[in-house]
């Protein structure tokens, strides 16, 4: 054996190569495969090295099964290894998941602490929210059914199950990102819809308390510089947003090779949570809360008034943002897929439910166009009294503001 292989890995591999090396030569005379017990990827990196300096022909059961513990088979040229060949057996822990639910580390705490069984004797734990299965050897398949019949004070049983019916990992890892980058979105654009609509409510009432505004409607119609406010508001509001979205990608391209990142595949779950019509959705409900924060504030004639007419809207904003926490925490439901098409509660449902799949693509963009509709006409709306509403500057109230600039319009 070259020992050279052993400058390629750690002090710590050692006793690992022995043994890797142990099996190589008894394959070789033997002439015929030999099994490893479970290992990990890295120990199967070793095995990988060693089969090829020395000749031997090499084969993984991740190239049948996608799991993180493998069984390796070396073997002669003449050997062609078949699935059944790993010995692989998968059980279901069949346990009362009403109460309790059964985790990765009480599974593997209960199989190696309180019954002394060895870890190259099992491979993968696999766990979602209301199943859990393990991946065995199946020459022992006896000890573990017999030997496993309680985990965490719960009664349990091993039943063998088709790898047909093994949990899908990418799949549970795919919805767990979803839940979390939509849960990110809604609060990132509560602290957003916050922040900017008590900044524009106030700039818009503080503008009533000059006389420059009288200036300015002498030269430009009251409803174009209405338009041309809002789309600045709201580039500024992108460009804030941009900030974060420039140093999230500098963050993704520093540290995407990192362990976590490269294997779990949070990289690609996250970029296809967000699709077009999301950021679509996004942009169009951004604008029209600006429009009504500015028409809010326009309705009072003191800028420290602009929090009390703003009152609605935040209503609005922290209903939105609650409501969906609250009903999203249960899957889709008939709320959930109503306050969809409402504007201003639908800047937060319905991403949330195109970000889980709960959502297709017609309901997303059906909401989408109402949004767009309700932005538009509400901005014309806006924009046609707004020179009625900015140029009050009686203390009446919103209320009897609002229709005094109606009676103008």
């Amino acid at each position: 054996m070259n020992k050279m292989i052993y400058q390629h890995f750690s002090k710590n591999d050692s006793s690992f190569i022995d043994k890797g090396v142990e099996w190589i030569k008894k394959v070789e005379d033997s002439y015929s495969p030999f099994l490893t017990p479970f290992v990990n990827p890295h120990q199967e990196k070793i095995l990988k090295v060693l089969a090829s300096t020395n000749g031997i022909s090499y084969m993984s059961s991740r190239q049948f099964l996608e799991t993180e513990y493998v069984r390796v088979l070396l073997y002669p040229d003449y050997f062609e290894p078949k699935f059944s060949d790993f010995e692989l057996s998968l059980q279901e822990i069949v346990y009362p998941n009403k109460f309790e639910r059964l985790t990765h580390s009480k599974i593997i705490g209960t199989v190696l602490n309180q019954l002394g069984i060895d870890r190259k004797l099992f491979g993968d734990i696999l766990v979602n929210e209301e199943r859990a299965q393990i991946i065995i050897n199946r020459q022992f398949t006896l000890l573990f059914q017999d030997g496993i019949t309680k985990i965490a004070r719960l009664p349990v049983r091993l039943e063998e199950r088709d790898f047909t019916e093994k949990i899908d990992e990418s799949k549970e890892n795919k919805k767990m990102i979803q839940t979390i980058a939509a849960a990110g979105l809604g609060f990132f654009l509560y602290m957003i819809l916050i922040t900017y609509a008590s900044v524009t409510a106030q700039e818009v009432a503080s503008e009533k308390g000059t006389k420059i505004m009288e200036v300015v409607f002498s030269s430009i119609r009251a409803s174009h510089y209405f338009y041309a406010r809002m789309l600045a508001l709201l580039l500024v509001i992108l460009t804030h947003i941009g900030i974060y979205v420039v140093g999230g990608l500098a963050a993704i391209l520093l540290f995407k090779d990192l362990p976590i990142l490269a294997q779990s595949g949070i990289l690609n779950h996250i970029g296809e949570a967000f699709s077009l019509n999301t950021l679509l959705f996004i942009l169009v409900s951004l604008f029209m809360y600006v429009v009504l924060a500015a028409f809010l504030g326009s309705m009072v004639s003191r800028p420290e008034d602009s929090g009390k007419a703003l009152s609605p809207l935040m209503i609005l904003i922290i209903g939105g943002f609650f409501g969906v926490t609250a009903l999203g925490a249960a899957g889709d439901n008939l709320i959930l897929k109503i306050g969809s098409y409402i504007p201003f509660i639908s800047t937060f449902f319905m991403p949330f439910r195109a970000i889980n799949g709960y959502a297709n693509g017609l309901e997303a963009w059906i909401s989408l166009a109402i949004t767009i509709a309700f932005a538009v006409t509400a901005t014309v709306f806006i924009g046609r009294m707004y020179a009625s509403l900015v140029l009050q500057t009686d203390d009446l109230g919103p209320w009897k503001t609002f229709k005094r600039a109606l009676s103008y319009k």
